[in-house]
């Protein structure tokens, strides 16, 4: 089907959508049609110029702004379910302290609030993911755990 549309660069959906093709990586910009629709464009129009909250989602700053800003997402756990922030392979360890500041700077919140969403987010996941798991897959969280334990002495 492709095919049919003619040559397709990466940067053609994020040129569509912004008027520039350098703006918003292009997997950042299909992600923000698939999910926004004709709405995308103005979605990704922010000031953020296309920085990505999330690497494994492809979730640019400016669409989990716009969630928190207009799409009722009030905490980290519904930006997950909005717009899949912490969705990819590293559930989250790569992100969350930057998702949450943007969050916290739509929704107004301090650095200590900031912080305490981050650490409720990962301690969230860690709990529904532990029944779950197998041997490798457990000596895998307990390490990636271990390394985020610092949350919970702030």
């Amino acid at each position: 089907m492709l095919h049919h549309l003619g040559d397709i660069t990466p940067g053609a959906v994020t040129a569509v959508l912004t008027g520039d093709p350098d703006r918003v990586p292009a997997l950042a910009a299909a992600n923000a049609l698939r999910r926004h629709g004709c709405r995308a464009g103005a979605v990704l129009q922010d000031g953020r110029h296309g920085r990505l909250a999330c690497r494994c989602e492809h979730l640019a700053e400016s669409e989990l702004a716009h969630a928190a800003r207009a799409e009722q997402a009030r905490s980290l756990v519904d930006a997950f379910r909005r717009v899949g922030l912490a969705a990819g392979p590293c559930a989250g360890a790569a992100c969350v302290d930057r998702a949450a500041q943007v969050v916290g700077r739509e929704l107004g919140w301090s650095a200590s609030q900031q912080v305490e969403a981050a650490r409720e987010f990962l301690l969230g996941s860690w709990l529904g993911r532990a029944p779950l798991l197998e041997r490798g897959g457990w000596a895998q969280e307990e390490m990636a755990y271990a390394g985020r334990r610092g949350y919970s002495s702030l």
